[in-house]
């Protein structure tokens, strides 16, 4: 019973998840394009930088120790695109889900109690019935409580519009003028698209007819790639930062050592504010079920000069010890 379980929902729940997440915002995307037009390259490189931060967001941090019933991307995945999951144990099987919830009822503190599961593909036909609402424990994306995919989907869109522009800016600087011809004229005509195909391919002799009468306007474009590469890297820079990565690895010219001190703390608080919750996650899960699950960074700790000095804290460890401490002195 508990292997078929577990292979219904570890081979599914991750494909369907993320289909599902796929479709809803592709589907909500494309309702906003309707009244703000994207074409279909905008969309491509669009995704391709959605799907890197979503990455780089949900390969933060690692696990070990958690039930083998419970997938590590799935969790994520969730945590990310719902900033909340449901832990909870199936009764009389002893096995450990996650999933998305919809919440019956809440507490004081405005926090979900009674829980219903909710699955990609409730194959099992669980109800609030099934789980044992004793042991449900409910784990956060953020100290906030709230999702970032939003977040991430205006980096993406922001960085997209820069990267299309930087592209525009060079094709321009390459073909800085318009060329007018006859409508009527389709040799003109003809002779206009093949010159501008050969621009486009960088063809070295371009061949036209002297018969075929164009005029060609002349258009001033300045070179702004430069400044479109800046932008286009801050962006990035603070689209890491709202992740709580750490781009300063080198102090910048005229950047002085109390603003980069800030910058680095700001980025440990944004990592700090991902990372606690999972440590009380980590934390329920020992306690309610006697297991031994912990949580790190999934990245080396880097001096001023940007080497790693090898070592991988276990904020998991430390956070039990001082739990268990403040028990002892609370008795």
């Amino acid at each position: 019973m508990a292997n078929k379980i577990n292979k219904e929902t570890n081979t599914t729940k991750i494909e369907q998840l993320e289909k599902e997440e796929f479709e809803s915002f592709l589907s909500k995307f494309r309702a906003k394009r309707n009244k703000v037009k994207y074409g279909p390259e905008f969309e491509e490189i669009f995704w391709r930088h959605y799907f890197q931060l979503c990455e780089y967001a949900k390969s933060q941090f690692e696990w070990h120790g958690l039930p083998e019933s419970i997938n590590v991307r799935y969790l994520e995945s969730v945590l990310l695109a719902r900033g909340s999951a449901a832990v909870y144990n199936i009764k009389n099987t002893g096995i450990i889900l996650a999933s998305e919830y919809a919440n019956r009822d809440i507490d004081f503190y405005g926090y979900p109690i009674n829980i219903a599961p909710v699955l990609p593909n409730n194959k099992l036909n669980l109800t609030e019935h099934d789980i044992d609402q004793n042991t449900v424990i409910i784990a956060w994306d953020n100290q906030t409580n709230y999702n970032i995919i939003q977040d991430i989907i205006m980096f993406a869109k922001r960085l997209t519009k820069i990267y299309i522009t930087t592209n525009m800016n060079l094709d321009l600087m390459k073909r800085p003028y318009v060329m007018k011809v006859n409508g009527q004229d389709k040799t003109a005509e003809a002779n206009a698209k093949a010159m501008m195909m050969n621009l486009d391919t960088f063809e070295p002799i371009i061949v036209m007819d002297d018969t075929v009468n164009v005029d060609v306007m002349n258009t001033t474009v300045p070179d702004n790639t430069k400044s479109l590469t800046d932008i286009y890297n801050e962006t990035w820079k603070q689209a890491f930062a709202f992740l709580g990565i750490s781009s300063e690895t080198t102090k910048r010219e005229r950047m002085l050592d109390q603003e980069l001190t800030m910058n680095r703390q700001s980025d440990q608080i944004r990592l700090y504010s991902r990372l606690q919750p999972r440590v009380e996650l980590a934390n329920e899960l020992n306690r309610i079920y006697g297991l031994n699950v912990t949580v790190n960074l999934s990245t080396k700790n880097f001096d001023e000069k940007g080497e790693a000095d090898g070592e991988i804290h276990d904020y998991t460890q430390r956070s039990t010890a001082t739990t268990q401490s403040e028990s002892s002195d609370a008795e």
